[in-house]
């Protein structure tokens, strides 16, 4: 890690699979840099943002001082409350002079999801492309959604630039042009800076498991496509066993495993592996751990402390046959896995609709996550 933290340049972003650890990774990175004296803002543009969670501090839509690191600021990018903010300044002005009717068609127009996804790129634009307002600023970390929303987030410069040069009749699913064409230059700058290895690092962070380097590697791909060619993986929570549990061996070899089938997009990029911590990642001591390779004293007899409660747990665990056969019982509806990022939604989805399709059952199975993984 203190590599790594050698070579931080202006602007940092962190993307990978759900649940690899990017809050925890940008989290951790941002408090040793503030540590070290410098000035850094923690952004997340992520809608599930466990920001205030990691820190233990009640974050804003605008930069909030984190009390227990000196020159550290972060703060949440709500795309909700951006696109209030965005459709009012793009109606007030018309309220006084245009008829009611035609008031509540422009704010018609600008009540999709794109005026959502417009205004939340615009308050990530600022902090990247407006130098007025990063200058303040050593680094400016930025902790992104799962794969899928962080592609479609760093392709948005370019797509707006070409929107607003080819576009000639004056509308869109946004309303009038004129909102984005302002930004014009806003969005260059962000393309600038994104694509000057000297300003900009991107951090894909990944565990060792197949899927998850699977989609490091084609966000690395794409992300090299538009231009972000300065790249670093972090390996996080690796886990490496010290004695001969047949659990704790059978994790060590499947991580093993999934590192060696690493592919050639991967493997040209400089690599961070960070271990596995029991403790997990909440709160600015936490943090230091991750960042120091140090694991609490409490958590040197973890190993017995599983091992007496395991009994306990399994006890009340609910059988997979039992849920199965209360799906079947209701005949039909609805089934919704719901999770954190990495949990496993995909896994339980596919496994139930596996299962109720072998008792003879029409199935259809779907997702709604951008990242696909069916």
């Amino acid at each position: 890690m203190q590599n790594l933290l050698k070579k931080i340049p202006k602007f940092l972003f962190f993307t990978g699979k759900g649940g690899v650890g990017k809050t925890s990774m940008s989290c951790a990175i941002s408090v040793a840099l503030a540590k070290k004296g410098k000035r850094v803002l923690l952004i997340s543009t992520d809608p599930a943002s466990n920001l205030d969670e990691v820190l233990e501090t009640k974050l804003k839509s605008t930069p909030t001082k984190i009390e227990e690191v000196e020159n550290l600021e972060a703060m949440n990018i709500n795309p909700v409350v951006a696109a209030f903010e965005y459709k009012e300044k793009m109606v007030a002005p018309f309220r006084n002079i245009l008829p009611k009717e035609a008031i509540e068609q422009m704010e018609e127009q600008l009540s999709g999801a794109c005026t959502v996804e417009i205004a939340g790129f615009n308050e990530f634009s600022k902090y990247v492309g407006d130098d007025d307002i990063s200058k303040d600023y050593e680094h400016i970390i930025l902790d992104t959604a799962p794969t899928g929303h962080t592609l479609r987030l760093l392709k948005l410069p370019s797509a707006w630039n070409s929107f607003i040069e080819e576009n000639s009749t004056g509308s869109s699913c946004l309303g009038a042009v004129s909102g984005l064409s302002e930004n014009k230059k806003l969005y260059e700058n962000v393309v600038e800076n994104l694509k000057n290895s000297d300003k900009t690092l991107l951090i894909l962070v990944s565990r060792a498991e197949e899927l998850s380097l699977i989609e490091a590697s084609k966000a690395s791909s794409e992300l090299a496509n538009q231009g972000i060619k300065n790249q670093h993986l972090i390996i996080n929570g690796l886990f490496k066993s010290n004695d001969d549990d047949i659990v704790a061996k059978s994790f060590e070899k499947k991580s093993k495993k999934a590192l060696e089938s690493i592919d050639d997009t991967l493997n040209t990029l400089d690599k961070t592996t960070i271990g596995f911590y029991p403790n997990g990642a909440v709160g600015i001591e936490a943090l230091e751990n991750i960042i120091e390779n140090k694991i609490p004293e409490e958590f040197k007899d973890a190993k017995e402390k599983l091992q007496n409660s395991l009994q306990s747990i399994l006890e009340e665990t609910y059988s997979w046959a039992n849920l199965i056969n209360d799906f079947e019982k209701d005949g039909n509806g609805l089934i919704m896995t719901m999770g954190k990022g990495g949990v496993g939604k995909t896994t339980i989805a596919s496994r139930i609709a596996l299962d109720l399709a072998k008792k003879g059952h029409n199935v259809i199975l779907s997702t709604t996550d951008p990242a696909a993984h069916l």
